[in-house]
């Protein structure tokens, strides 16, 4: 599998790189780094938060928002993952969010998954009026890859509210859930 075989993964990237530098394409170019580095986040490698913050310096100097995004929220993630930094997680996630706002989701395809990622952070917390605030915020926003991902949000907002003991949502948003489970299920 190349996702856990790194000599097929990084042959694969290079290419992407080589392709990259042939055309002089900077968002590609900076897109095989971000690779790099997703790969690396979980692997230990000692270099990432010094070569993600680099990374994200090249990246502003671009101006490109989705990477803006993109970038610090790879960060964000790999503070809450991996390092349960919780503090510097959700700084870099927050910051995601400034670029995310810039974007619609015909630019940014994942910005749905993106905010969601916000909001599961906040809730994985603690801070459920926050994450309340960004999952309202991805359930409005569509995507075209990923079909089960507003089930994942209206769950999260059911369990917030199972959390609250606020029992009349917690009803109402899993009967949600269920009701548009089955129409997914039926629609398969």
């Amino acid at each position: 599998d190349i996702f856990n075989d790194s000599i097929t993964f990084f042959k694969e990237v290079n290419k992407l790189k080589k392709v990259a530098l042939k055309y002089k394409d900077n968002e590609l170019l900076l897109e095989t780094e971000l690779m790099f580095f997703n790969f690396l986040s979980s692997k230990k490698y000692p270099y990432y938060k010094e070569g993600m913050k680099k990374l994200i310096e090249k990246v502003d100097k671009t101006g490109i928002k989705h990477l803006q995004a993109r970038t610090r929220q790879a960060l964000g993630l790999h503070y809450y993952y991996e390092e349960m930094a919780y503090a510097k997680a959700l700084s870099w996630l927050n910051e995601s969010m400034d670029f995310l706002d810039q974007l619609d989701v015909k630019e940014l395809p994942d910005k749905q998954e993106l905010v969601f990622n916000i909001a599961s952070v906040h809730f994985n917390i603690g801070y459920n009026e926050t994450s309340l605030q960004y999952l309202k915020i991805a359930e409005k926003l569509s995507n075209t890859y990923y079909d089960g991902l507003i089930l994942n949000i209206i769950n999260t907002k059911g369990l917030i509210y199972r959390a609250q003991s606020n029992e009349s949502e917690m009803a109402s948003t899993f009967k949600k859930l269920l009701n548009l489970s089955i129409e997914k299920k039926n629609a398969n």
